[in-house]
């Protein structure tokens, strides 16, 4: 009887510890938190991913583009194509007047149907000041979106 007791305590107290770890893990504040903006067409989600340590040059982001289903089904094949192939100049980081074009755009495969994700790299500047990510639309409603970044997300 009393193996069976020992046994049935060290799994409550495994139980309990493992309910703990959620607790305080769930607590925990994410650093990586999608800034958004949206209208009525289009939400645009952007996300700050950490670079490799070799990488220290280069800012790399995850932008997610999700329009109104209306939007993109009055939008022809080849403008459905352009979203995922010709992004190169829709994406770049403003401070004042300068604007720094992303590097790399490259279109994730992500799965969702109705949205558009890309990963994307932009050269670092030489001032650390706050910059706006801007994506200026091109097939879709030929608007421009901007999402403010500050030291935190840039």
């Amino acid at each position: 009887m009393d193996i069976q007791y020992s046994y049935m305590l060290f799994f409550i107290r495994i139980v309990g510890a493992l309910c703990l770890f959620a607790v305080i893990s769930g607590c925990h504040k994410q650093q990586n938190q999608p800034m958004q903006t949206k209208d009525k067409d289009l939400t645009i989600q952007v996300m700050r991913l950490k670079n490799d340590p070799s990488e220290n040059d280069v800012y790399t982001y995850k932008a997610r583009l999700t329009p109104q289903k209306a939007l993109l089904a009055e939008k022809s094949r080849n403008d459905k194509e352009a979203l995922i192939y010709r992004m190169d100049s829709c994406f770049y980081l403003q401070s004042g007047p300068n604007k720094i074009y992303a590097s790399l755009v490259q279109p994730v495969a992500d799965g969702i149907s109705g949205s558009f994700e890309y990963l994307l790299q932009f050269e670092k500047a030489n001032d650390e000041v706050e910059q706006d990510f801007i994506y200026k639309d091109k097939y879709l409603n030929h608007k421009r979106y901007s999402i403010k970044l500050t030291q935190d997300n840039l």
